[in-house]
């Protein structure tokens, strides 16, 4: 059976999603289409359909946060992870800026000892657990516990209250998804957009693929009712057969597209808090 042609509100939703980011393939997945016609219907609308990798699909406040985390000390597998781009390309990005990095070491206490000031600092100010100190800097779990205890800073559990707790947030992520794409893309949204994200909300990856944390890929739904309502939605879509548009189905279900909250951030700040803070109904 022929597809129907595409609409103009469909024309519309294609320049949308490219502007925000997302690939040829990506929308044309998303809207039901191929990406022959995906592509032809951007070049009409005057888009340039080049292909792109993540870095340039980054910001140019997020490419400088990605800057600013490696001159920190950062390591490249833990920026890969968080920012979608490959550890090569970062490399190469951060040469053309002529950043060196802060230390030689690769591994171990002297890497530790080299950023050690940067290290106590995302410590005892980001209320964060070794754990995530450890992998923001490309060390052993084991070998930041011993520098922490070692400089009589180490917290015990519970030392903090409420969501400031790395107790309270790993039960938000769930312990046996730590090492999962459910953590990296809270992890994601929260560098994202600056602060954590409230309790209860499900971070969904609208091409079903967990590891693929660019953030043209993330959805936010405030509860699991509503991240359900949208698979059931989509699901009794794709019976019917004919055009699926995920992310339409997405939004009506009370989605929130993540690329979306970012361009409100810089001048509608109290717009995202004020989303964001919505409450299970």
């Amino acid at each position: 059976m022929e597809k129907p042609r595409v609409t103009g509100e469909e024309q519309e939703w294609m320049q949308e999603m490219h502007r925000a980011g997302m690939s040829v393939a990506e929308i044309a997945e998303t809207m039901g289409r191929s990406r022959a016609t995906a592509s032809r219907m951007l070049r009409d609308a005057g888009a340039n359909t080049a292909r792109r990798g993540p870095w340039d699909l980054l910001t140019p406040f997020q490419q400088e946060q990605v800057r600013t985390d490696y001159r920190r000390g950062y390591s490249l597998l833990y920026l890969k992870r968080l920012y979608g781009v490959d550890s090569t390309r970062l490399l190469r990005e951060m040469e053309k800026a002529g950043i060196e990095p802060p230390s030689k070491h690769v591994t171990g206490i002297e890497r530790l000892l080299d950023l050690e000031q940067e290290v106590l600092k995302d410590y005892l100010e980001g209320a964060v657990g070794a754990r995530e100190v450890a992998r923001r800097f490309g060390v052993h779990e084991g070998t930041m516990t011993v520098f922490l205890q070692q400089r009589g800073v180490l917290k015990t559990r519970g030392a903090q209250a409420g969501a400031e707790n790395s107790a309270s947030k790993a039960r938000q992520v769930g312990a046996k998804d730590r090492d999962s794409g459910k953590y990296w893309a809270r992890r994601t949204v929260e560098l994202a957009l600056g602060r954590p994200l409230p309790e209860g909300w499900v971070v969904h990856h609208m091409n079903e693929n967990p590891r693929d944390q660019r953030q043209s890929n993330l959805w936010l739904f405030h509860t699991t009712g509503a991240h359900s309502t949208y698979h059931r939605r989509q699901s009794e879509l794709m019976a019917a057969g004919g055009l699926v548009p995920a992310s339409q189905t997405a939004s009506e279900s009370g989605g929130l597209w993540l690329p979306e909250l970012i361009a409100l951030l810089p001048s509608q700040p109290e717009t995202v808090e004020q989303l964001l803070s919505r409450r299970p109904e």
